[in-house]
């Protein structure tokens, strides 16, 4: 009778001891995949919920600022009336200095609500009619005063009996009641809209995390099949013991990290929850480190290179998101902080072990978190151009970034100086993919651009980028 080696006997056991035998064990990298997915469904839908929450917010704004209008303005209207009608019954100047603040002020009320509807071609026209009904209601008034000063109360009193003026004021309430009632449903609608979104976030953040328990039990019972068979091989093999030990301590690690980056994941769910704009820069820095990525094993040059510039436009635009802090209770920031932390970051990228100094000279000014993103991805492009075409073969040089205000403190122009070997104005240093991108956001910012040299006639010209901005108004 034959007798089993315990080699043979241990690894029999070991198959039958596995009911799963014969079944291709999934790499984990691919059983992590859907989870990442989720967690970048879940990335995409909290950056949309951030964008929505802020529109939300300023149309609440709005419709708020709208609504304290429309009732000055009837306010207003309303007292010019009485003063009216007191002024009829007493003939007593005194009535009159309620109806010459009224007029003073109808006027600028009428503008103000102008402005505020510019943006609706519907509401201007509705906005157009009031300030038409508040001139046609201060005629009327001044008419009926005039008549009365002059001594013929009974015309006077004959244009209130003609209720032209109550009409007036009739069609005037109900037009500013319309445009209150139209921006408090705009209001709503935006709101019901973030509710479906903080929805499907719950849901989407609910399946990656029962996603990831999942996962995480699939590879722990492949780790602990992993282990048994060692277990089963040491007892069979006596010999091979050292080699065994070392496999169970391999794949121990192996567990250990798998917990790790498991417990990683769960922490940043929690960071995206806790702080969504920082959120949104760690996803963009994702797509960057993505991109690069991808570069490294493109097929051509071309592709190589196009990945690259667009990899270090997202990392301009997370690098600008991250920097963001807002002002309490507003949706600016300063912008002298803002671009000295980001310039701190080219500092520490850009011209690390390089004789290139970048400085900053910029007065104080306040602008919308969007201004000043894109501001940042501008500035890093010119800079970033600066410092690879202006220094060539290890040249010193300093490259200088001037913020100009003027009255209100607007930001009138962003300037970026080098004293470096300089370039023709008519060859520019804004083409490729980074120029067209400066181009495109100059455009947003109602800006002009203009490249020219910063100091003609030396050996060192150096080379000067001006936006001029026309309408950055700081609110500092």
């Amino acid at each position: 009778m034959s007798v089993d080696s315990p080699t043979r006997r241990a690894r029999g056991t070991g198959r039958r001891g596995w009911p799963w035998r014969g079944v291709p064990i999934v790499d984990t990298g691919i059983l992590l995949a859907p989870g990442l997915v989720v967690l970048a469904v879940v990335a995409a839908l909290s950056a949309y919920l951030t964008l929505e929450s802020d529109e939300t917010a300023v149309l609440t704004r709005s419709a708020n600022e709208l609504r304290l209008l429309n009732l000055e303005l009837d306010n207003k209207l309303a007292d010019a009336e009485m003063s009216r009608r007191g002024f009829l019954l007493t003939s007593d100047p005194a009535y009159l200095a309620p109806y010459e603040e009224a007029i003073q002020d109808i006027p600028r009320l009428s503008r103000k609500l102008m402005d505020l509807t510019s943006g609706d071609p519907a509401r201007q026209a509705l906005a157009k009619r009031v300030e038409e009904l508040a001139q046609l209601k201060v005629g009327e008034i001044q008419q009926s005063l005039d008549l009365q000063k002059g001594g013929d109360s009974a015309a006077a009193v004959a244009i209130i009996r003609q209720n032209t003026g109550k009409k007036y004021f009739d069609d005037l309430r109900s037009i500013l009641a319309r445009l209150s009632e139209e921006d408090a449903a705009d209001v709503e609608q935006h709101r019901q809209e973030s509710v479906v979104l903080r929805r499907w976030l719950t849901g989407a953040t609910t399946a990656g995390l029962i996603l990831s328990a999942v996962l995480s039990v699939i590879a722990l019972n492949r780790a602990r099949r992993q282990m048994s068979e060692l277990r089963e091989r040491h007892r069979a093999v006596s010999n091979i013991n050292e080699v065994l030990e070392q496999r169970v301590a391999e794949r121990t690690a192996e567990l250990e990290q798998a917990k790790a980056e498991t417990e990683r994941e769960r922490d940043q769910i929690g960071a995206l929850l806790a702080d969504v704009n920082h959120r949104i820069g760690n996803s963009l820095q994702l797509v960057s480190s993505m991109l690069s990525f991808h570069a490294r094993f493109a097929a051509g040059e071309e592709a190589r290179n196009a990945l690259e510039a667009a990899r270090d436009q997202v990392h301009a635009i997370a690098s600008a998101q991250r920097r963001l802090r807002l002002l309490a209770g507003t949706d600016e920031v300063d912008l002298e902080n803002f671009l000295e932390g980001l310039l701190q970051d080219m500092r520490d990228t850009l011209t690390a072990g390089r004789p290139i100094s970048i400085e900053l000279s910029a007065s104080s000014a306040r602008v919308s978190s969007k201004t000043a993103v894109s501001i940042g991805v501008v500035i890093n492009e010119l800079i970033s151009n600066a410092v690879k075409h202006a220094f060539p073969g290890g040249q010193p040089g300093t490259v200088r970034v001037v913020i100009a205000t003027g009255k209100d403190n607007r930001v009138e122009e962003i300037a970026v100086e080098d004293d470096g070997i300089g370039i023709l104005p008519s060859e520019g240093r804004t083409r490729g993919l980074g120029g067209k991108i400066v181009q495109a956001l100059s455009q947003n910012l109602n800006a002009s651009l203009a490249v020219e040299t910063a100091r003609p006639g030396s050996n060192r010209p150096g080379t000067r980028v001006r936006l001029l901005l026309a309408q950055i108004a700081s609110t500092g």
